[in-house]
């Protein structure tokens, strides 16, 4: 999986995303999602959102591992 498909998938479930998703071997992702639909959520929350975009192909083995960090607007410009 390449990892514009992986944004993709993020940004189908969080359309006004600010996505980057980077990987050295296509198969281990790195991705940060900044969006303020996150304020006010817990970690778990966020955690939970962000799978649900991607849980099929995790489950599928197209996305071997990607850890993320989704964030608001503010909590990234700090």
């Amino acid at each position: 999986m390449l990892p514009i498909e992986i944004k993709q998938l993020i940004i189908a479930k969080f359309p006004h995303a600010k996505v980057e998703v980077a990987t050295d071997d296509n198969q281990h992702f790195s991705a940060t999602i900044v969006d303020n639909q996150f304020t006010g959520v817990s970690l778990v929350n966020r955690q939970r959102q962000v799978y649900s975009a991607i849980n099929d192909q995790i489950i599928s083995g197209e996305i071997h591992a990607i850890s993320f960090k989704a964030l608001t607007e503010e909590e990234f410009n700090k």
